[in-house]
């Protein structure tokens, strides 16, 4: 006798096709994109910049870092005083 439901093989078969091509569906191939410009970047890249956007963020964190202890540098030079006449270096 032959019948004619599907072996447990086949079945399993066709269930891991169904939920790859539901999962296809809602998530699209994984891509990454560069944090500096938000493009793609590259297919198998697994950095996180394009070249130049990671030389453009370098330079902007050193800024910054530069203009942060610059201002602290500056706070902290009003509030000396001169040990001859007690003046403030900011006055």
């Amino acid at each position: 006798m032959t019948s004619t439901r599907p072996s447990n093989a086949l079945r399993s078969a066709d269930h891991v096709s169904e939920k790859l091509t539901e999962g296809a569906n809602l998530t699209p191939a994984r891509h990454h994109f560069c944090r500096g410009c938000g493009q793609p970047l590259m297919p198998g890249s697994r950095r996180l910049f394009h070249p130049d956007c990671l030389k453009e963020d370098k330079r902007r964190r050193v800024r910054q870092q530069r203009q942060q202890q610059y201002e602290q540098f500056a706070r902290w030079l009003r509030q000396q005083t001169c040990p001859n006449c007690g003046a403030k270096c900011g006055e």
